[in-house]
């Protein structure tokens, strides 16, 4: 292994998609610069994320320096053919500009809409997704994520 985070995995996944080539698999030095070079793309689009989410977390601080409350309601239904709410989840509906977020703060999940009722709908999605993708991960999942997972199968079930 040339890296802690190599495995055969990902180089043959590499291989297959076309980002190294089969002799660079053969010459180590051609190989780690490919995963720094995936290392750099990680850490930018993380850096992005983190900018996007400093500049909600100032927006939020400075509704709540102004007064500016977010109203509390709860949701009932996943409005979801697959799956129910076995209890309701509480969101905080807040606007930010002319866009609409629904927060489930337990969750650490929000949506986003127009209005409240497409900001709660995608919340909704999002939870969905988010519970699907933690499912099918559960195996890989660090302690923190099991946890939110522990969580999510006791708020939703499969119909």
């Amino acid at each position: 292994m040339l890296t802690e985070e190599m495995n055969g995995y990902e180089i043959e996944s590499w291989l297959y998609e076309g980002k190294i080539t089969p002799r660079a698999t053969l010459n180590p030095s051609v190989l780690r610069s490919q995963v720094s070079w995936k290392k750099e793309v990680r850490i930018q689009s993380i850096e992005t994320e983190l900018v996007r989410l400093t500049s909600r977390v100032m927006k939020i601080e400075e509704n709540l320096e102004k007064g500016v409350p977010g109203s509390s309601v709860q949701i009932y239904d996943l409005e979801n053919p697959k799956y129910s709410l076995n209890m309701p989840i509480s969101l905080i509906l807040t606007k930010e500009g002319s866009m609409f977020y629904a927060e489930a703060v337990d969750f650490d999940l929000f949506g986003v809409g127009d209005d409240e009722k497409s900001a709660i709908k995608d919340l909704k999605d999002v939870l969905v997704v988010y519970h699907e993708g933690l499912t099918f991960s559960k195996k890989d999942l660090g302690k923190r994520l099991q946890a939110k997972l522990r969580l999510l199968l006791k708020v939703i079930s499969t119909k």
